[in-house]
């Protein structure tokens, strides 16, 4: 299946271009950096006149990071916004598309930017977005913020998009091979790299640590019961187990999770897809899925209504009968499925509840909100596997 981007470009990156991918953002031999002083306000490094689309630009058309902010600081002056003092440091935040770990200078070339701050609106976004072609999207909310839910509890906090695509993608390296972990940042809690490599390797060394043989790697079934966007999920299939669960009480974080699933190489079966939406501009095969039509922000925002009384009776064939107005409903718990995955949108108690087999998974993983009651989904976790692994 071909994944597509309602913007109509290349943002979704699947196991196949993460190769080409990894060098995106490299400079070339005549990529040079313009100095800039983080710290100091542009407008005492250089004349604000001199700062245009070609500041800073080498021949192959890429520009440095430092070089493209310093533009959007300057548009974002030329809009009369008051942002302080105007630097590097106090602007928006740069989220790179594909972003991945590397000690190389960072050169990016056309939309292959998002940035985040929550002075700006509308007006301001579809400007900066009009006018600074490396930025193809532009979010509104602060970097503290944790999107998402963070039980079910909590409420929904998402960034709003105020202007373009805010679809990136961040390269994970495992001890494996790369993950490719596509994500739609306004809907998406903020994670680099890094981090996810750190967790990843902090896994392995956990599942090396139980000395399990390779028949015994070969038999895990492991629920993952706050997936994410799925990094942690992805690695453990590709390690061998043999089946993994997705869980997320995060209805955007269960169709990331599944993209990203299909972007790794795995067969996925998309499922409670909103099939008329779907077959729109699809070619005669039906291969093709436009990944916006997973998505109804209004739903994500406003519809978010957790029941536990609804979810009680866990009834697998009433999938297509499912509410759509509902973003967490008793007949939409099944996102997708595979050969090896199942892929749910729970609470995790009430997949504690529900699951079927549950004295049979082997391992619970869960990787919280750094915020989150830790013991309380440690207790629930326990009902369900035969050990808990907490990052």
């Amino acid at each position: 299946m071909t994944m597509e981007c309602s913007c109509e470009n290349n943002c979704i990156i699947t196991s196949k271009e993460i190769e080409k991918s990894l060098s995106a953002n490299d400079p070339c031999p005549q990529c040079k950096e313009i100095s800039i002083k983080k710290f100091k306000p542009i407008s005492e490094q250089f004349s604000l006149n001199s700062i245009n689309s070609e500041f800073g630009k080498c021949s192959c058309g890429k520009r440095s990071l430092d070089s493209v902010m310093a533009h959007v600081l300057k548009v974002i002056l030329d809009l009369n916004i008051d942002i302080g003092k105007d630097t590097l440091r106090n602007g928006p935040l740069p989220l790179i598309t594909p972003f991945y770990t590397t000690q190389k200078p960072l050169f990016i070339d056309e939309n292959s930017l998002v940035i985040l701050d929550n002075r700006l609106e509308k007006k301001e976004g579809k400007y900066i977005v009009e006018n600074v072609k490396e930025v193809k999207g532009v979010l509104k909310g602060s970097s503290h913020d944790t999107v998402g839910i963070k039980d079910s509890e909590s409420s929904a906090i998402v960034y709003e998009r105020l202007s373009g695509c805010d679809i990136r993608c961040d390269i994970i390296n495992s001890p494996l091979e790369p993950i490719a972990i596509n994500k739609i940042q306004s809907l998406s809690y903020l994670e680099f790299p890094k981090s996810m490599e750190n967790k990843i390797m902090k896994l392995c060394s956990y599942i090396k640590s139980k000395h399990y043989s390779s028949e015994e790697i070969a038999n895990l079934k492991i629920l993952d019961g706050t997936c994410g966007n799925g990094s942690l999920g992805i690695f453990l299939l590709k390690y061998g187990v043999k089946k993994v669960i997705f869980n997320d009480i995060w209805y955007p974080a269960t169709i990331s999770s599944s993209i990203n699933l299909e972007s790794n190489g795995f067969k996925v079966n998309f499922l409670n897809v909103n099939k008329k939406n779907n077959n729109k501009n699809n070619n005669k095969n039906n291969n093709n899925l436009n990944i916006s039509n997973f998505f109804n922000m209004d739903n994500c925002i406003n519809n978010y209504n957790f029941e536990k009384n609804e979810i009680e009776n866990f009834d697998k064939n009433k999938n297509d009968n499912v509410d759509e107005n509902n973003i967490i409903s008793p007949l939409n718990y099944k996102i997708a499925e595979g050969e090896k995955f199942e892929v749910y949108n729970l609470a995790i108690e009430n997949l504690a509840n529900n699951l079927e087999n549950k004295h049979k998974i082997d391992l619970c993983i869960l990787d919280c909100f750094p915020d989150a009651n830790t013991s309380k989904f440690e207790k629930i976790a326990k009902s369900i596997a035969n050990e808990v692994w907490i990052i």
